[in-house]
């Protein structure tokens, strides 16, 4: 039987280098969505209101330490985020993990939030 086809070496290490890149984009998407969902969960679950009459104050800071992408397609991508929540009520703070579920959109290249619900 005779060979019709034998690769050389340089298409070979542009398979293989064109798999790299590939790869590497595939890396670089994800990890954007989850960068994208930790500063839309630290910016909603962070909040401040005065309680009473106004001298007494809440603070409260979302630290965003983890995301897990659970879901992705071309057009959105659900995310699933862990960190500590930081309370500060007349100078005293207490931590607390929390856990929530992030569903962003995308339109024209920008992801948006569509859902934001908290686990613990």
């Amino acid at each position: 039987m005779e060979k019709f086809f034998s690769p050389s070496k340089w298409f070979v290490g542009f398979c293989g280098l064109f798999i790299i890149v590939w790869l590497a984009l595939g890396y670089i998407r994800d990890q954007r969505i989850k960068e994208e969902a930790m500063l839309l969960v630290d910016k909603h679950f962070s909040y401040r209101y005065p309680i009473g009459d106004g001298s007494k104050k809440v603070l409260c800071e979302a630290q965003s330490e983890n995301a897990k992408i659970i879901r992705r397609t071309t057009t959105d991508a659900q995310v699933q985020v862990s960190g500590k929540q930081v309370r500060t009520i007349d100078g005293v703070k207490t931590e607390s993990p929390f856990k929530g579920n992030i569903t962003l959109y995308k339109n024209e290249n920008i992801w948006r939030v569509g859902q934001l619900q908290s686990i613990e």
